[in-house]
């Protein structure tokens, strides 16, 4: 991030704590009897994580008129916490959001920090730098949507 405003983007399905929803049984069926049907590869490779939020609901839904959320931002040192180089590793990939052997996560931090201690106070929030609490408004589009587009 540079000094002043940052403007990020970034689709759901690129977290490292999200997965696809499970497919359907139909989806299933219809996908084996295509690869018997053309000779294609019947393939579950995006399905295989265990755990995670699944994408659709990795943001809140919100109401049509907006429903308000507190927004916390923690900024840190990712070299300092960084642990491994392979996103795709059982420690970065597929594990990250659960841990793996049951203390790894992808950094160095306890799952959920900074939100998993107590904070007793609004000013501990105002009053670290690296923190900003700002209250959001979510909007529900009731608009049927093709795929095309991310929303």
């Amino acid at each position: 991030l540079s000094p002043g405003g940052n403007h990020i983007v970034r689709k759901s399905k690129e977290s490292s704590v999200t997965v696809p929803d499970v497919p359907s049984f139909q989806s299933l069926i219809d996908a084996a009897d295509k690869a018997v049907s053309d000779g294609s590869t019947f393939e579950m490779h995006d399905f295989e994580r265990a755990c995670g939020i699944p994408e659709r609901m990795f943001l809140p839904k919100g109401q049509k008129n907006g429903m308000e959320f507190a927004l916390i931002l923690a900024i840190t040192d990712g070299s300092i916490d960084f642990v491994h180089s392979d996103p795709d590793s059982e420690h970065g990939g597929t594990h990250s959001h659960c841990g793996a052997h049951g203390e790894t996560y992808p950094d160095k931090r306890p799952m959920g920090f900074p939100l998993d201690r107590s904070i007793p106070d609004r000013r501990v929030l105002d009053e670290t730098t690296n923190i900003k609490l700002t209250h959001v408004r979510v909007f529900h589009d009731e608009h049927e949507h093709d795929g095309s587009h991310d929303h």
